[in-house]
């Protein structure tokens, strides 16, 4: 239904790059809501922060632009680390610190430590030059659905359906011009009593570049939730449904006032559970 892809790295990456604490927090942010260990990918001009959980069901890509740090001297690699106690210093530097002031973050093999240096705080971390991570395979995009939502109402919608039903289908119907997410159907009559419910926006009010085709999927409504919480309340979602693929939300992850340089923009993809063909149900 699915697949995975392993991607290799060099040992030989270092960084040295200095951004505002604000940009820092957004770009760690979305990745450490996922997993517990986060792979930072050093491209010549971007930064992008990837996690994905155990159970490779779901994955969060952060990527920053190099030209919003007023210091960006790389060698391209990867690395991996907990993202916990780096996250825990910038916290910590809050009380004392604008969002704008600067941050320099860096490693070198030599040291084989992660640094983050704030005007407060000096943190350093163990980290591995040569991660192992399993990531979704989406570099040809199958035909499906394209919509665009608030994050805040869409939350509501999600945490309502958390509540009541561990699937839920997630489906643009062409025929309708509808976008809708409702509760998934008992997959046998044996199955116990499930609570349903259904959740509909017209197309025209979710613009985005859908076609006429229907696509749907079905997937866990708890992981649902938890990745348009992880959107900020103001920002507005892209939705990209195909059928047999993981889903795909995108947004930018910055405040509404932060205009001066673009936003870390996040990409999250989450698996469809498997569907049992027809005939093998019970």
């Amino acid at each position: 239904m699915w697949s995975w892809l392993p991607t290799q790295a060099s040992a030989d990456v270092s960084l040295r790059v200095t951004l505002d604490r604000s940009r820092l927090a957004d770009l760690l942010a979305p990745a450490a809501a996922v997993g517990d260990e986060i792979v930072i990918q050093v491209t010549s001009d971007t930064l992008a922060v990837r996690a994905a959980d155990d159970a490779h069901t779901r994955s969060v890509t952060a990527t920053l632009d190099a030209d919003t740090c007023s210091q960006y001297a790389v060698t391209p690699g990867r690395l991996a680390f907990d993202p916990t106690a780096l996250r825990a210093a910038i916290t910590a530097d809050e009380a004392v610190s604008a969002e704008s002031d600067p941050v320099t973050l860096a490693y070198a093999t030599s040291d084989s430590t992660l640094s983050v240096s704030l005007p407060t705080v000096t943190h350093e971390q163990p980290v591995d030059p040569t991660p192992e991570t399993q990531v979704p395979q989406l570099r040809e995009w199958p035909g499906g659905a394209t919509l665009h939502h608030r994050a805040e109402p869409l939350a509501e919608v999600c945490d309502y359906f958390a509540a009541i039903a561990e699937a839920v289908a997630v489906e643009y119907d062409g025929s309708r011009n509808a976008f809708r997410i409702k509760s998934a159907a008992a997959e046998s009559p044996n199955d116990a009593s499930q609570s349903t419910g259904a959740y509909e926006r017209s197309g025209a009010d979710l613009p985005g570049e859908a076609p006429a085709a229907t696509v749907r999927a079905e997937f866990d409504s708890a992981l649902l939730r938890d990745f348009v919480a992880a959107a900020p309340r103001h920002a507005r979602l892209r939705i990209d449904i195909a059928d047999a693929h993981p889903l795909r939300l995108g947004w930018p992850s910055a405040r509404p006032d932060r205009r001066v340089a673009p936003p870390v923009e996040v990409t999250a993809h989450l698996a469809p559970r498997e569907v049992p063909a027809r005939d093998d149900r019970a």
